[in-house]
């Protein structure tokens, strides 16, 4: 999930004058870890897609916010050495903050929209724009799935469940899928 979130950071905070805004990895990587852990501690999920949009939408919920003489004080901690905070950097220029929920938001509607898409050309352009990878790339990071369903399907083994969508082996609520 964090190199993701990294690759996915990078890209959007590609040209010069937006990289200094990019943020953080210790922070993406502290936040991420902590609303995992939150994450697979209380709830249950029905793969491991839904953990990661879920845990990517939870992580503003780790950034503490306090008011110290009517000012904004971000507060991300850094669990090994007390009193440092990760987001210190925020507290002397606001764009850090601003640009980091600007880019949580973009990040989840990125991983959102793959929900809702549908064969596999359109998600490798879709993760191509994305996380600025060549197609190919992208492409081909899409091929275990692609050889997976291939192999089930000339094996008769491809399936259609109603609350999972498409399986590769056979399940008896499946229906399945002709070759």
């Amino acid at each position: 999930i964090v190199q993701l979130l990294k690759r996915h950071r990078d890209h959007e905070f590609l040209t010069p004058e937006r990289k200094d805004l990019a943020p953080i990895s210790i922070i993406i990587t502290t936040l991420a870890a902590w609303s995992y852990a939150e994450c697979v501690a209380k709830r249950h999920y029905a793969d491991a897609f839904e953990l990661i949009i879920d845990v990517i939408a939870r992580m503003p919920e780790f950034i503490r916010v306090e008011d110290v003489g009517g000012r904004k004080i971000y507060v991300v901690e850094n669990e090994t050495t007390i009193g440092e905070n990760f987001a210190e950097k925020w507290n002397q220029d606001e764009r850090l903050a601003t640009a980091f929920f600007a880019w949580h938001t973009n990040a989840l509607k990125a991983f959102n929209f793959l929900l809702g898409m549908e064969g596999l050309d359109a998600i490798g352009t879709h993760l191509s724009k994305s996380f600025g990878v060549p197609l190919e790339y992208a492409k081909r990071s899409l091929e275990p799935h692609t050889n997976a369903i291939s192999v089930a399907r000339a094996a008769g083994a491809l399936q259609v469940v109603p609350s999972l969508g498409v399986v590769t082996s056979v399940t008896r609520a499946g229906v399945g899928v002709r070759q």
